[in-house]
């Protein structure tokens, strides 16, 4: 009887490349919020990574304050507040296209 089974994925990588994943997800997109991010991450290790909200966010305001991220409040289409994050230098590069 064939059973499937998970790669568990050892917590030290888990911190070691929580960043790296967070900036490669950022620089395919204009923006993203957390519960997107959670969600990419875990399609794209397909499955390997499955990350929680007590998990991102730290990691998301750490790199906020090290200036490699902005983030932004918005309303969701549902009328929820979203707070939605985006690299600095993509920010920095919409803003020096806008004054021409």
């Amino acid at each position: 009887m064939a059973h499937s089974q998970t790669m568990t994925i050892p917590t030290a990588i888990h911190a070691a490349t929580n960043k790296a994943l967070i900036l490669s997800i950022l620089t395919g997109r204009k923006e993203s919020y957390g519960y997107e991010i959670i969600q990419l991450v875990e399609r794209l290790s397909n499955g390997a990574f499955q990350w929680k909200d007590g998990m991102l966010y730290p990691v998301l305001h750490r790199m906020e304050k090290d200036g490699l991220i902005l983030s932004r409040w918005d309303r969701a289409e549902n009328g929820r507040k979203r707070k939605y994050y985006t690299l600095m230098w993509w920010r920095n590069c919409a803003q020096s296209l806008e004054k021409g």
